[in-house]
C-alpha cells in the first residue's frame, strides 16, 4: 500500500492504493505522479512567465536559449519527497518495477547513491529525495512531525499482525492491544493510546484492517508534507529552494556558506 500527499492545487485529497499485486503499485503510482507534474509545472510556468518573456527578448540567441532551458527544467521537475525512503521503500518497490517506470520516463536518469541507498533519483519530470537527507541523524518520523507541530500526529498500526492478505478483512473491533507489539521497535502501545485508537476508529468508522491501514497511511504523508513545508519555509532568508538546490543538508549548507562569503555583493552590484 501506498498514500500520496501533494499541495498541488487539484490534488489537495490524499491519494491510496491498496494492491495484493505488489507490480501495481508501482505502475498506479507514476500514473499519478505523472498528472501532478503536469500541472505543476503549468503552474511553474504560468508562475515564471513575465521572466519568461523578459529573457525571450534578449539579444544573445546562445544566452537566451540556454536561461529558457534552464527555468524550463526547473519548473518541469517537481520534487517527491519520502521519509527513508531512500534506504527502505525505493529499494523495496525496486523489486517490482520501480525503476522501470522511472527508465519509461528518462532513459539516462541523474543517480546518487551510498551503498544501497538511494539519495536522489532525478529525471526530467521529478526529483526523488529523502527527508532523512537533511535532518539530524536518528531523527524518527514522528520526532520531525512533532518538531514542526503541524497539528497532527503519526496513527499506530499492527504491523506484525498483518502478515496475510486475509487479515485485510480482519475487524478492527478484534484487535487486541498485544497485537501492536513491535518486535523490531521492542515497542507496546499503552493501554491509553489503544483506547485512543480503538476510539478513533469507532469515530472514523474503520471497520476493517484495510481500512485502519488507509487511515494510517494518510497519516503518514499529510503531516509529513506539512513538516516538509513549513521545514523548506526556514531556507527562504538564504534565496533557496530546499528541494531543488541541494539533495541534502550538507549540500545546502555549502550554499549557505557561499552566500555569506558573497554577503552584500547584491547591495555591492547596485
Amino acid at each position: 500500500s501506498v498514500s500520496i500527499a501533494t499541495n498541488i492545487p487539484g490534488f489537495e485529497q490524499e491519494y491510496f492504493i491498496l494492491s495484493i499485486d505488489p507490480r501495481c503499485i508501482p505502475v498506479r503510482m507514476f500514473e499519478y505522479f505523472d498528472k501532478i507534474s503536469e500541472k505543476s509545472a503549468e503552474l511553474m510556468l504560468n508562475k515564471m512567465k513575465p521572466l519568461i518573456e523578459k529573457f525571450e527578448q534578449h539579444y544573445n540567441e546562445c544566452e537566451k536559449k540556454q536561461w529558457l532551458e534552464k527555468i524550463e527544467r526547473y519548473c518541469t521537475c517537481i520534487p517527491i519527497v519520502g521519509f527513508n525512503s531512500g534506504f527502505y521503500d525505493i529499494n523495496l518497490l525496486s523489486k517490482y518495477g520501480f525503476m522501470a517506470e522511472i527508465l519509461k520516463r528518462d532513459s539516462e536518469p541523474f543517480v546518487i547513491k551510498n551503498g544501497t541507498q538511494y539519495k536522489t533519483i532525478k529525471t526530467k519530470q521529478f526529483i526523488f529525495l529523502d527527508q532523512m537527507s537533511f535532518c539530524a541523524p536518528g531523527t524518527s518520523l514522528r520526532k520531525f512531525i512533532e518538531a514542526h507541530d503541524v497539528g497532527l500526529e503519526k496513527g499506530h498500526f499492527p504491523y506484525e499482525f498483518l502478515n496475510s492478505y486475509e487479515k485485510l478483512d480482519f475487524l478492527v473491533s478484534n484487535l487486541k492491544i498485544s497485537d501492536f507489539d513491535s518486535s523490531l521497535k521492542n515497542s507496546k502501545l499503552s493501554e491509553s493510546e489503544f483506547s485512543n485508537l480503538m476510539r478513533t476508529c469507532k469515530e472514523l468508522t474503520l471497520v476493517k484492517i484495510s481500512d485502519l491501514l488507509k487511515w494510517y497511511n494518510n497519516l503518514d504523508v499529510v503531516p509529513l508534507l506539512k513538516a516538509c513545508l513549513k521545514n523548506k519555509e526556514f531556507y527562504y532568508k538564504f534565496d533557496l529552494d530546499m528541494y531543488k538546490d541541494g539533495f541534502t543538508l550538507p549540500g545546502l549548507s555549502e550554499n549557505i556558506l557561499f552566500e555569506y562569503a558573497q554577503k552584500d555583493f547584491k547591495e555591492y552590484l547596485k
